[in-house]
């Protein structure tokens, strides 16, 4: 089970306010990066789009973690349970969860299409998958990508959802909320109607795993083997599905 935290609502409240006010600034500025152009190429826009909605939100996100916790008067270790004897362990957990829940969490992104497809509503594909897909993606480009949806996009989320939210609203005597309100924000900060299924049961995953372990590093491992598994397949899409229409 999770130890108590000894940080307040008030504190908790301020922290997602800056992180919701980021993420805001953020879309403003990749709208005006699209508006304006600013002389930079086709190809390159969408990516400084998408770098800046990363910065926004992640990135400012682990900012305003650290100094949540400073206020908090806590480390990282102590807040989320990074207990150093238990690291690898708890990594190499994770790690082969992710790798176990992957089967279900495609299934239900494929029955979530399906069924939008027969309500004749058409799924839209997320702004980062777009990108990922996008033939003028460079060597480079997509290495930064990858480590930024690989490492960063774990780690600012799962310390947001599940190692700050998720205490804050169980030990206020509301677990049954704590887990699905966290659970279902988490999917609907992603904006995709057809992975929004999936990704609130992923988060409940996390959150039981969370739990279980009293780590946060095994839910973080766990979301980063999902996030590399779509990944490469996005990147290799074209070859997989070749390799799969042949066999």
């Amino acid at each position: 089970m999770v130890p108590v935290k000894p940080w307040s609502v008030e504190a908790v409240a301020r922290l997602f306010v800056g992180v919701i006010a980021t993420l805001c600034i953020g879309m403003i500025l990749a709208g005006a990066l699209g508006s304006s152009r600013f002389g930079i190429p086709s190809d390159r826009l969408e990516f400084l789009q998408m770098l800046v909605m990363i910065a926004c939100f992640q990135g400012a996100a682990l900012v305003w973690m650290a100094r949540f916790l400073h206020e908090s008067n806590m480390s990282w270790r102590q807040a989320f349970g990074l207990r150093p004897a238990s690291r690898l362990k708890a990594i190499l957990a994770g790690l082969a969860i992710g790798v176990m829940t992957l089967p279900l969490m495609w299934l239900l992104q494929l029955i979530s299409e399906m069924t939008m497809e027969w309500m004749k509503i058409r799924p839209v594909t997320q702004a980062a998958v777009q990108e990922l897909q996008s033939s003028s993606l460079s060597l480079t480009q997509k290495i930064v990508l990858g480590l930024f949806t690989i490492l960063l996009a774990p780690i600012a989320e799962e310390t947001l959802f599940r190692g700050v939210l998720y205490p804050a609203i169980k030990q206020s005597g509301h677990p049954r909320w704590a887990l699905w309100g966290t659970s279902i924000l988490f999917g609907v900060m992603h904006f995709n109607m057809s992975s929004l299924t999936s990704l609130v049961v992923l988060a409940v995953i996390l959150t039981m795993i969370y739990e279980a372990s009293e780590t946060l590093l095994v839910p973080v491992a766990a979301h980063s083997m999902f996030n590399a598994a779509n990944f490469f397949y996005l990147i290799f899409s074209d070859q997989i599905d070749a390799w799969l229409h042949i066999s």
